[in-house]
């Protein structure tokens, strides 16, 4: 690393430190100047309107960014948040250099070997990629191996799904102590959402009390699961100490349309509702997702369902 990017870099690190202390003692005036700092950082990626939206926001204190704002800097551990903010905040900086660099095209990697995950971080981080979301039905497997890797790429930040019947307090401090994780626990949408609420409870609790960054991840795929896009649900959800939860729908089956649209529905109206206080993100129907959730330094994603099967999001050059 060069010393001007040692240098940016501990500015960056500095400059969030003093936002996360800011907003425990003035929130409405430190988050104001945190969007402002991302604003500058980001350049004009995310364009004038939205920036100008997210100022109002942040200024709201009925607002749900807000609140979950306020929420996470309350419950999550300070030094997770220094590391994940200062690596989203640094890798945009180093990799994003110019504005115009903000279209995106998909590449379709082969399937990676699980002793190959170490070498294949590295040989991303060498495209410029930080951000790696890590997904699958059956990932707690080789969940071991992902901390290695965690604790190894210190400068990336890992999205890590996680089934709630594997939370136990040894994972959440494995999380901890890499620093740079964000747990998305993966809900049983087949059973009905007060039932959903009842199983993560015990997993949200350890999560909360080692203070994580953590929300959930749901798929919506039958009609008990659309009731897991109700705003009880959500609110519930919130309560847990989520602060984020992912939906996606069903790709095939007779429900697939409605799933769908349901989703699309959800996320249409958590535009405008100020009774979620967390951030629900799709990115199959939120399509500025795949282009703006490229903040961490581009995404990389590994999905355990078949395999690790690797997808990059990568910038072009115009």
């Amino acid at each position: 690393m060069t010393f001007d990017a040692v240098m940016k870099r501990a500015a960056i690190s500095a400059t969030v430190d003093l936002s996360l202390h800011g907003i425990v003692d003035d929130p409405r005036r430190s988050m104001k100047n945190a969007v402002d700092l991302f604003s500058y950082l980001t350049t004009d990626i995310f364009g004038e309107s939205l920036m100008s939206k997210i100022r109002r926001e942040a200024e709201n204190p009925r607002s749900c960014f807000y609140r979950m704002m306020t929420s996470m800097v309350c419950n999550v551990d300070h030094s997770i948040l220094k590391k994940v903010g200062t690596n989203m905040c640094f890798n945009r900086v180093a990799t994003f250099s110019e504005p115009e660099q903000t279209s995106v095209k998909t590449q379709c990697r082969r399937l990676v070997p699980l002793e190959d995950l170490c070498k294949t971080v590295e040989q991303a981080k060498a495209k410029g990629i930080y951000f790696f979301v890590i997904c699958g039905s059956d990932s707690f497997r080789y969940l071991d191996r992902v901390f290695e890797v965690c604790r190894k790429n210190r400068d990336c930040v890992f999205y890590v799904t996680v089934e709630s019947a594997h939370v136990s307090d040894s994972l959440a401090q494995k999380a901890v102590e890499a620093g740079n994780i964000i747990l998305a626990v993966r809900i049983d949408t087949r059973i009905k959402p007060e039932e959903v609420v009842k199983e993560c409870n015990r997993s949200f609790q350890i999560l909360r009390n080692q203070k994580c960054l953590f929300g959930y991840i749901a798929k919506i795929g039958s009609t008990t699961a659309k009731s897991c896009c109700s705003d009880g649900f959500i609110d519930c959800m919130a309560k847990g100490g989520c602060l984020f939860g992912w939906y996606y729908a069903s790709a095939s089956g007779q429900q697939a349309h409605s799933c769908h649209l349901a989703v699309k529905k959800l996320m249409r109206s958590s535009l405008t509702s100020r009774s979620k206080p967390l951030l629900l993100l799709s990115p199959k129907t939120d399509r500025l997702i795949l282009k703006r959730f490229v903040t961490g330094g581009r995404c990389y994603l590994m999905d355990s369902e078949k395999g690790i099967r690797c997808w990059y999001c990568i910038p072009k050059k115009r």
